[in-house]
Protein backbone atom coordinates (compact mmCIF):
# COMPACT_ATOMS: atom_id res chain seq x y z
CA UNK A 1 0.00 0.00 0.00
CA UNK A 2 1.12 3.60 -0.43
CA UNK A 3 0.69 7.20 0.62
CA UNK A 4 -0.66 8.86 -2.52
CA UNK A 5 -0.61 12.39 -3.82
CA UNK A 6 -4.02 14.09 -3.65
CA UNK A 7 -4.17 15.73 -7.09
CA UNK A 8 -4.75 19.46 -6.85
CA UNK A 9 -7.21 21.23 -9.17
CA UNK A 10 -6.17 23.80 -11.73
CA UNK A 11 -5.52 27.25 -10.34
CA UNK A 12 -8.81 28.32 -11.93
CA UNK A 13 -11.13 25.28 -11.95
CA UNK A 14 -12.64 24.81 -15.38
CA UNK A 15 -13.74 21.20 -15.56
CA UNK A 16 -15.62 18.63 -13.52
CA UNK A 17 -12.31 16.98 -12.65
CA UNK A 18 -11.08 20.18 -11.02
CA UNK A 19 -14.08 20.30 -8.71
CA UNK A 20 -13.62 16.63 -7.89
CA UNK A 21 -10.00 17.40 -6.98
CA UNK A 22 -11.16 20.26 -4.76
CA UNK A 23 -13.55 17.91 -2.95
CA UNK A 24 -10.75 15.37 -2.47
CA UNK A 25 -8.52 18.04 -0.92
CA UNK A 26 -11.33 19.18 1.38
CA UNK A 27 -11.93 15.59 2.49
CA UNK A 28 -8.20 15.12 3.19
CA UNK A 29 -8.06 18.33 5.23
CA UNK A 30 -11.09 17.18 7.24
CA UNK A 31 -9.27 13.92 8.02
CA UNK A 32 -6.16 15.82 9.09
CA UNK A 33 -8.23 18.06 11.36
CA UNK A 34 -9.23 15.03 13.47
CA UNK A 35 -5.70 14.95 14.88
CA UNK A 36 -5.32 11.15 14.85
CA UNK A 37 -1.84 9.65 15.20
CA UNK A 38 -0.21 9.26 11.79
CA UNK A 39 2.41 6.69 12.78
CA UNK A 40 1.56 3.68 14.94
CA UNK A 41 4.22 1.05 15.50
CA UNK A 42 5.86 0.26 12.17
CA UNK A 43 3.06 1.67 9.99
CA UNK A 44 1.80 4.96 8.64
CA UNK A 45 -1.88 4.42 9.38
CA UNK A 46 -4.76 4.54 6.93
CA UNK A 47 -6.22 8.06 6.75
CA UNK A 48 -2.96 9.81 7.65
CA UNK A 49 -2.54 13.09 5.78
CA UNK A 50 0.76 14.87 5.10
CA UNK A 51 1.53 18.25 3.59
CA UNK A 52 4.95 17.97 1.95
CA UNK A 53 6.33 21.08 0.27
CA UNK A 54 2.83 22.33 -0.54
CA UNK A 55 1.42 19.03 -1.85
CA UNK A 56 -1.06 16.88 0.09
CA UNK A 57 -0.63 13.11 0.45
CA UNK A 58 -3.16 10.62 1.86
CA UNK A 59 -2.51 7.07 3.10
CA UNK A 60 -5.21 4.94 1.48
CA UNK A 61 -4.29 2.00 3.75
CA UNK A 62 -1.80 1.12 6.48
CA UNK A 63 1.65 1.52 4.93
CA UNK A 64 4.68 -0.24 6.40
CA UNK A 65 7.78 1.78 7.29
CA UNK A 66 11.06 0.36 6.03
CA UNK A 67 14.33 0.15 7.96
CA UNK A 68 15.28 -0.52 11.57
CA UNK A 69 12.64 0.82 13.95
CA UNK A 70 13.49 4.16 15.56
CA UNK A 71 11.78 7.28 16.90
CA UNK A 72 12.04 9.12 13.57
CA UNK A 73 10.27 8.54 10.25
CA UNK A 74 11.43 10.14 6.99
CA UNK A 75 8.86 10.65 4.21
CA UNK A 76 10.42 10.80 0.76
CA UNK A 77 8.55 11.86 -2.38
CA UNK A 78 8.88 9.17 -5.06
CA UNK A 79 6.81 9.98 -8.11
CA UNK A 80 3.29 10.52 -6.83
CA UNK A 81 3.75 8.68 -3.53
CA UNK A 82 5.45 9.20 -0.19
CA UNK A 83 7.80 6.44 0.90
CA UNK A 84 8.22 6.17 4.71
CA UNK A 85 11.45 4.91 6.27
CA UNK A 86 12.91 4.85 9.77
CA UNK A 87 16.08 6.91 10.35
CA UNK A 88 18.46 6.82 13.28
CA UNK A 89 18.66 10.56 14.00
CA UNK A 90 17.44 14.04 13.08
CA UNK A 91 20.84 15.20 11.86
CA UNK A 92 20.37 17.95 9.27
CA UNK A 93 16.66 18.30 10.02
CA UNK A 94 15.25 21.75 10.79
CA UNK A 95 11.84 23.34 11.27
CA UNK A 96 10.23 24.96 8.22
CA UNK A 97 7.85 27.79 9.09
CA UNK A 98 6.79 27.85 5.42
CA UNK A 99 5.33 24.34 5.54
CA UNK A 100 4.99 23.89 9.33
CA UNK A 101 7.04 20.74 9.49
CA UNK A 102 10.52 19.31 9.98
CA UNK A 103 12.52 18.97 6.74
CA UNK A 104 16.01 18.13 5.57
CA UNK A 105 17.83 19.95 2.76
CA UNK A 106 16.45 17.48 0.20
CA UNK A 107 12.85 18.38 1.03
CA UNK A 108 12.00 15.18 2.91
CA UNK A 109 9.44 15.55 5.69
CA UNK A 110 10.10 13.99 9.12
CA UNK A 111 7.44 12.62 11.45
CA UNK A 112 8.28 12.03 15.13
CA UNK A 113 7.16 12.65 18.70
CA UNK A 114 8.35 16.21 19.18
CA UNK A 115 8.16 16.06 22.97
CA UNK A 116 10.28 12.92 23.14
CA UNK A 117 12.79 14.46 20.72
CA UNK A 118 12.93 17.60 22.85
CA UNK A 119 13.55 15.58 26.01
CA UNK A 120 16.36 13.66 24.31
CA UNK A 121 17.96 16.85 22.91
CA UNK A 122 17.36 15.72 19.32
CA UNK A 123 15.76 19.14 18.73
CA UNK A 124 16.42 22.40 20.56
CA UNK A 125 12.87 23.77 20.77
CA UNK A 126 9.28 22.64 20.22
CA UNK A 127 7.26 24.03 17.31
CA UNK A 128 4.13 21.86 17.03
CA UNK A 129 0.95 23.00 18.73
CA UNK A 130 -0.17 19.48 19.68
CA UNK A 131 2.82 18.81 21.93
CA UNK A 132 0.75 18.88 25.13
CA UNK A 133 -1.18 15.75 24.23
CA UNK A 134 1.77 13.59 23.25
CA UNK A 135 3.40 10.75 25.13
CA UNK A 136 2.36 11.96 28.59
CA UNK A 137 3.44 8.82 30.39
CA UNK A 138 7.09 8.88 29.34
CA UNK A 139 7.69 12.04 27.38
CA UNK A 140 6.75 14.60 29.99
CA UNK A 141 8.64 12.78 32.71
CA UNK A 142 11.74 12.71 30.52
CA UNK A 143 11.34 16.37 29.60
CA UNK A 144 10.94 17.41 33.23
CA UNK A 145 13.92 15.35 34.32
CA UNK A 146 16.01 16.94 31.56
CA UNK A 147 14.92 20.40 32.70
CA UNK A 148 15.17 19.89 36.47
CA UNK A 149 18.17 17.59 36.72
CA UNK A 150 18.65 13.87 37.13
CA UNK A 151 18.21 14.10 40.89
CA UNK A 152 14.45 14.40 40.36
CA UNK A 153 14.20 11.04 38.58
CA UNK A 154 13.10 9.15 41.69
CA UNK A 155 10.41 11.68 42.55
CA UNK A 156 8.93 11.80 39.06
CA UNK A 157 8.79 8.03 38.66
CA UNK A 158 7.31 7.13 42.05
CA UNK A 159 3.71 6.89 43.15
CA UNK A 160 2.56 9.27 45.90
CA UNK A 161 1.75 7.61 49.21
CA UNK A 162 -1.99 7.06 49.78
CA UNK A 163 -2.47 8.12 53.41
CA UNK A 164 -6.13 7.04 53.30
CA UNK A 165 -4.93 3.43 53.54
CA UNK A 166 -2.88 4.15 56.65
CA UNK A 167 0.42 3.97 54.78
CA UNK A 168 2.94 6.45 56.14
CA UNK A 169 5.98 5.62 54.03
CA UNK A 170 8.94 3.36 54.67
CA UNK A 171 10.67 3.87 58.03
CA UNK A 172 14.43 4.28 58.01
CA UNK A 173 17.45 5.62 59.88
CA UNK A 174 20.85 6.90 58.86
CA UNK A 175 23.91 7.23 61.10
CA UNK A 176 26.21 10.21 60.49
CA UNK A 177 29.77 10.25 61.81
CA UNK A 178 31.17 13.19 63.73
CA UNK A 179 31.68 16.32 61.58
CA UNK A 180 30.35 14.46 58.57
CA UNK A 181 27.27 14.97 56.38
CA UNK A 182 24.56 12.89 54.71
CA UNK A 183 23.24 14.21 51.40
CA UNK A 184 19.55 13.28 51.46
CA UNK A 185 18.66 11.03 48.49
CA UNK A 186 15.95 12.21 46.10
CA UNK A 187 12.48 11.81 47.54
CA UNK A 188 9.88 13.19 49.93
CA UNK A 189 10.64 12.62 53.61
CA UNK A 190 9.20 13.27 57.05
CA UNK A 191 12.36 13.32 59.15
CA UNK A 192 13.74 14.16 62.56
CA UNK A 193 17.28 15.48 62.73
CA UNK A 194 17.47 17.06 66.19
CA UNK A 195 20.14 14.70 67.55
CA UNK A 196 21.85 15.05 70.92
CA UNK A 197 21.50 18.67 72.10
CA UNK A 198 20.35 19.58 68.57
CA UNK A 199 23.74 18.83 67.05
CA UNK A 200 22.31 17.78 63.70
CA UNK A 201 21.90 20.59 61.21
CA UNK A 202 19.64 20.55 58.13
CA UNK A 203 21.58 22.36 55.41
CA UNK A 204 20.85 23.72 51.93
CA UNK A 205 23.58 24.23 49.33
CA UNK A 206 24.03 27.93 48.60
CA UNK A 207 24.86 29.58 45.28
CA UNK A 208 28.57 28.83 45.60
CA UNK A 209 30.10 25.77 47.21
CA UNK A 210 28.99 26.30 50.79
CA UNK A 211 26.05 25.15 52.87
CA UNK A 212 23.59 27.11 55.02
CA UNK A 213 21.36 25.63 57.69
CA UNK A 214 19.86 25.55 61.13
CA UNK A 215 20.33 23.18 64.06
CA UNK A 216 17.57 20.80 65.05
CA UNK A 217 15.33 21.35 62.02
CA UNK A 218 12.82 18.58 61.45
CA UNK A 219 9.75 18.12 59.31
CA UNK A 220 8.73 17.45 55.72
CA UNK A 221 11.44 17.84 53.07
CA UNK A 222 11.40 17.32 49.31
CA UNK A 223 15.00 16.45 48.33
CA UNK A 224 16.59 16.30 44.89
CA UNK A 225 19.56 14.16 45.91
CA UNK A 226 22.06 17.01 45.54
CA UNK A 227 21.21 20.25 47.32
CA UNK A 228 20.01 19.11 50.77
CA UNK A 229 22.03 17.45 53.50
CA UNK A 230 22.22 16.86 57.25
CA UNK A 231 25.49 17.74 58.99
CA UNK A 232 26.63 16.33 62.34
CA UNK A 233 28.27 18.94 64.59
CA UNK A 234 28.68 16.50 67.47
CA UNK A 235 31.93 14.83 68.54
CA UNK A 236 30.21 11.46 68.20
CA UNK A 237 27.93 9.87 65.64
CA UNK A 238 24.26 10.88 65.41
CA UNK A 239 21.22 9.18 63.90
CA UNK A 240 18.59 10.65 61.59
CA UNK A 241 15.11 9.12 61.77
CA UNK A 242 12.72 9.38 58.84
CA UNK A 243 9.82 7.99 56.86
CA UNK A 244 10.25 8.11 53.08
CA UNK A 245 6.89 9.08 51.61
CA UNK A 246 7.89 8.80 47.97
Amino acid sequence: MSIDLVTAPATTPSAVGDYTAQNNLIAALALAAQGAARVVGSNVVKGAVFLVGGSVYLAAADTSISGAASDYVKLTITGTTLVPSFVASLSGVTWSSTWNGYYDVSGNLYEFDELKALAGAAIAAASLRAIGGKNLAAGWAAALIAALGTGWTTILHKTIIDFSTGSAGAYGTHSINSLDAWVIPAGLYMLSCSGTLYNLQLQIKNSSTGWDGINGASGLILADGTNYRIYNLNSGSETVYYRKLL
